[in-house]
């Protein structure tokens, strides 16, 4: 049941995204489109970076934050 609500979030955001910033771009023009790509590479590396630690060390990564 976790995994399908997980799933179905990440295709949720993913869509919200493809869908704001082709309207952003096209009322303000291509000059945000920068920020557009930084958004999903910098998403991109942490999803990464948190996936690996989770893996790594078998506890969540807001119980890592936490004890932090």
């Amino acid at each position: 049941m976790t995994g399908a609500s997980v799933i179905i979030l990440a295709t949720a955001i993913g869509s919200g995204e493809m869908i704001l910033w082709p309207y952003i771009t096209s009322q303000i023009g291509f000059i945000f489109m920068w920020a557009a790509v930084v958004g999903f590479a910098i998403q991109f590396f942490l999803n990464m970076e948190i996936e690996r630690y989770t893996l790594a060390t078998g506890e969540s990564a807001i119980t890592g934050f936490t004890r932090f």
